[in-house]
């Protein structure tokens, strides 16, 4: 797993790379929603997960695939984009089998004992575009989780500096 970026279609295949490329949004809240939208008007392949399903519902009629868990969604994906509530949302949507806690909500999906997890789902060359706003604490915390730190490349990329020396993309 890394992060970085996909090359354009070559000249005259008929953006076969964005037709054939499955993404996943994991949070289809005020920011998920138009983002997963967007892909689809791009015409990529988009699956979708929120834990509250009837948020996801709509992005169906668009034709994105709306995934029953978070590893449902992410199976077979080339990039898993989270946009999630905090940093304890996207720790407990990728390690659990269904569902995210929030520490801001309380609230958190039912998940079975024999679940996978996003983590076990995800292709090993899939990328995985974090960009839910998880603070400085988050970001430490979720890029050296041992399942994933042997085989994935980190690279702070804030929207704005903070603290003011971390480095841009």
């Amino acid at each position: 797993m890394a992060i970085g970026c996909f090359p354009r279609s070559p000249a005259g295949t008929g953006g076969f790379i964005v037709a054939s490329m499955r993404i996943a949004v994991l949070g289809t809240g005020v920011m998920g929603t138009p983002l997963a939208r967007n892909l689809l008007g791009a015409g990529f392949q988009v699956r979708v997960w929120n834990r509250t399903r009837h948020k996801a519902e709509p992005l169906a009629a668009e034709g994105a695939y709306v995934a029953d868990s978070p590893a449902d969604a992410a199976s077979g994906v080339h990039v898993l984009v989270t946009m999630l509530a905090d940093g304890p949302a996207v720790e407990a949507t990728m390690t659990a089998g269904h569902g995210a806690e929030s520490a801001e909500s309380g609230t958190s999906a039912e998940s079975g004992p024999s679940a996978p997890s996003v983590l076990s789902t995800l292709p090993p060359d899939a990328v995985w575009i974090q960009m839910s706003t998880v603070g400085v604490q988050w970001a430490g915390r979720l890029g050296p989780w041992p399942a994933i730190a042997s085989a994935m490349s980190t690279r702070p990329c804030p929207a704005a500096p903070d603290p003011p020396n971390t480095e841009s993309c």
